[in-house]
């Protein structure tokens, strides 16, 4: 007989049976055991040391070194962390919170793949578990660097939903969107947005933050926010013709600014660019994609590697590893190497 538990729910499996979560809003997910007694116990036990910590009682405890917890400890006080753009950050303390609270107390020697996946399956979401493997995997290479463990079980895991992006905007389709943004909210701040990722290989948020002090008329200088580095992309004529434009006609210090002069936020973004894309039918692509599009362009061009690492701000071996997963071997790249052979003659 299941005996109701405070934050513990029930979710059934294809053959019949249930399996059981602890969730508790700040505290993360955990899979609890299927033993009845056994349940109440650790879920007993975790929502004690939830209500402790609610209340403020609970004092703050050393983690015991070896332990899951004291791994996340020391990854948030590492470089590796700090040094990360802040919406990096918070994505992984949401993770970090969450392991600390349920599986902290697990010495980090006992994680093994099957383990992993366990620690995973208490997450519903394809996406957020993707995030959480992400986390737990930087979390066990600090097990790792200590000598604790010789191999990181987090890695490898082949989760669903984990494969990479390999969608890249074509000419047809660039020209598509752009056309559809005739007439729409925003739509003069997101065609140049558009342009902007199309023409430098930078990410959206660095698009949505640049400004006019960045642009001298020629190149635009661009301090990362996710790595820090600091890279200056001549202007394609398009862009500049774009920019210079969009320069006369407003009185802002934003590039890419909405209809009051000021900075779209990610979601006033997304809230524009979605409607278009579905209005152009190209709901498969997202505006992360032109960052890939890019290099893809640039190699097409005849681009170097370290030429186009100097764009995007990659260091030469991501950018060729970029380019050995996404540039795709068509019949455009056949072409241009069939073309190069003849005028070779």
């Amino acid at each position: 007989m299941w005996v109701k538990m405070r934050y513990v729910v029930e979710k059934p499996n294809k053959d019949g049976t249930s399996r059981w979560y602890w969730q508790r809003h700040g505290f993360g997910t955990m899979r609890l055991p299927d033993d009845g007694a056994e349940r109440l116990t650790v879920a007993t036990a975790l929502n004690e040391r939830a209500d402790a910590e609610r209340r403020g009682d609970a004092g703050p405890v050393e983690p015991r070194f070896g332990t899951i917890a004291w791994a996340v400890n020391e990854y948030r006080q590492s470089p590796k962390f700090t040094g990360r753009a802040a919406n990096t950050r918070r994505m992984y303390e949401r993770w970090m919170h969450a392991l600390s609270h349920t599986v902290g107390s697990w010495p980090i020697t006992t994680l093994t793949p099957k383990a992993v996946h366990e620690v995973l399956d208490g997450i519903e979401s394809k996406g957020a578990k993707v995030h959480c493997a992400a986390v737990l995997k930087r979390i066990i290479d600090v097990a790792m660097r200590r000598g604790l463990v010789d191999r990181n079980p987090a890695i490898r895991l082949d989760l669903e939903g984990s494969n990479r992006r390999d969608e890249v905007w074509h000419a047809e389709a660039i020209e598509q969107f752009l056309t559809a943004c005739e007439g729409e909210r925003h739509a003069k701040a997101i065609a140049l947005g558009f342009k902007i990722m199309l023409y430098t290989a930078q990410r959206p948020g660095d698009m949505r933050a640049m400004t006019w002090a960045q642009y001298n008329g020629n190149s635009i200088t661009i301090r990362q926010e996710k790595t820090g580095k600091l890279v200056e992309v001549p202007c394609a004529a398009e862009l500049r013709q774009a920019l210079d434009e969009a320069r006369t006609a407003t009185k802002g210090t934003v590039i890419v600014a909405g209809s009051d002069g000021r900075r779209l936020s990610a979601t006033s973004w997304k809230r524009a660019f979605d409607p278009i894309r579905t209005k152009a039918g190209l709901e498969h692509l997202q505006a992360r994609d032109l960052r890939r599009t890019a290099v893809v362009n640039l190699a097409r061009a005849g681009a170097t590697v370290p030429e186009i690492a100097a764009v995007t701000g990659h260091s030469i071996d991501r950018t060729q590893a970029i380019l050995e997963v996404y540039l795709p071997r068509d019949s455009h790249m056949a072409r241009a190497a069939i073309i190069k052979l003849e005028t070779t003659r």
